[in-house]
């Protein structure tokens, strides 16, 4: 026991800033779904903070939000057999971000303790979260640098 309440003390020490990706690209609104999911598959990148032209946070799109998307479209097939999946997926490729974004973005600063993220990830199933300070974008954390965190300190 006294190694599990050792774990979480380093946890509670260890502290967003130290953990998070600093260079953070970010997307438009605008962007096409289908140049949205190349770019994430080619980067290998989780998901994107959503900015307006002023780079305020407006939203964050993610894996989760595309899988949503195909969840739908698939479902749609039961009821509507004209069109094929393939022609219902070129079309949503072409819908903007902003369709299925979240724009209810949790956000943590980098003052957030590591041990509250993953309480986050763990209650809310929240995987990626962008870092504010002052109400700007200064970074990004996706739950493998929590888990890298995680289990290289601990």
């Amino acid at each position: 026991m006294a190694a599990s309440g050792n774990n979480q003390n380093i946890a509670m020490e260890i502290l967003v800033e130290d953990i998070m990706t600093d260079r953070v690209e970010t997307i438009k609104p605008d962007m096409l779904i289908g140049q949205l999911a190349h770019i994430m598959l080619r980067r290998g990148f989780n998901g994107f903070p959503v900015v307006e032209e002023d780079d305020k946070l407006i939203g964050i799109v993610t894996f989760t939000d595309l899988f949503h998307l195909l969840h739908g479209v698939d479902h749609d097939l039961f009821y509507e057999t004209a069109e094929t999946l393939h022609q219902k997926i070129q079309q949503v490729k072409s819908w903007p971000v902003s369709r299925i974004m979240t724009d209810n973005v949790t956000t943590v600063t980098p003052q957030t303790t590591l041990n509250q993220v993953i309480e986050m990830v763990s209650t809310k199933k929240i995987h990626t979260f962008p870092v504010l300070q002052d109400g700007k974008l200064v970074g990004i954390l996706g739950r493998e640098d929590v888990l890298n965190a995680t289990f290289s300190y601990g």
